[in-house]
């Protein structure tokens, strides 16, 4: 079961995760007539009362202190409902902060899969081991590793994921080698530069162009010594503007 926000998932793996396992539940119907019932009440609650003296206000305040219950009630039936949901599914798969979530914590699985794992930092992915007997990393190390903020994080090797690490001790290791991302042209250089060749372009994207596209798929441009200097954010983002700069320039030509 996928644990996690659902905005961007592809309908044919919803039936996955745990919005639509909840949706199947038969106390989503007690839940449904609730809401029906809390919105009555709310307009009643809140309607114009041209006269509104000391009955209409006593009528009002009980009003609000039905809908306070009736939507205590929703919050407790669809608490139980996730609880009961989590209890009934052993394997479970979401990102390192969806996984951290404390009503997760409360559960024990019997494998949890990490998405996104060559990110975290490696105590975080630790932390996760208590609610499930197996772990499974997702993610890529040679790209997308442990985001830093100081020094004292670097030199702690906080920057080596447990993906690696796993990888070095020679723990069982998979290569998903299809990208469905981009063009066998683009692909090429960092197939070569990080996966020793041997990355596979999907059939859908492999040899797929823009409608308006008039350059090369892949094109170095170098701006060393034009003074293009990059800025870092509070949060930490690195962004070059003068470089953006130039991309614009360039697709307008």
């Amino acid at each position: 079961m996928r644990y996690g926000n659902s905005f961007k998932i592809s309908p044919y793996v919803f039936d996955f995760t745990l919005q639509s396992r909840i949706q199947k539940h038969s106390d989503l119907k007690v839940v449904e007539r609730l809401t029906k019932d809390a919105e009555a009440i709310r307009k009643k609650a809140f309607r114009f009362v041209r006269n509104f003296g000391p009955e209409e206000q006593a009528e009002r305040r009980e009003l609000k202190n039905q809908l306070r219950e009736i939507r205590k009630d929703i919050r407790t039936i669809e608490k139980r409902v996730k609880a009961y949901t989590l209890e009934k599914y052993p394997v479970i798969t979401g990102t390192l902060i969806g996984l951290q979530q404390e009503e997760i914590s409360q559960h024990q699985f019997e494998i949890m899969m990490v998405d996104e794992a060559g990110q975290a930092l490696e105590p975080a992915i630790w932390s996760l081991c208590r609610t499930a007997k197996k772990l499974v990393m997702a993610g890529d190390p040679f790209q997308l590793s442990p985001v830093l903020f100081s020094d004292h994080a670097q030199k702690s090797a906080l920057s080596v994921s447990l993906i690696e690490t796993g990888m070095k001790l020679n723990q069982p290791c998979f290569l998903l080698n299809t990208q469905y991302r981009m063009k066998e042209l683009i692909m090429q250089f960092s197939n070569s530069k990080f996966y020793q060749n041997k990355l596979v372009s999907g059939d859908q994207v492999k040899n797929q162009i823009l409608k308006s596209e008039i350059h090369l798929p892949v094109e170095f441009i170098d701006t060393a010594g034009c003074g293009y200097e990059e800025k870092r954010d509070e949060n930490g983002g690195i962004s070059n503007p003068d470089e953006a700069d130039l991309l614009v320039k360039d697709s307008m030509n």
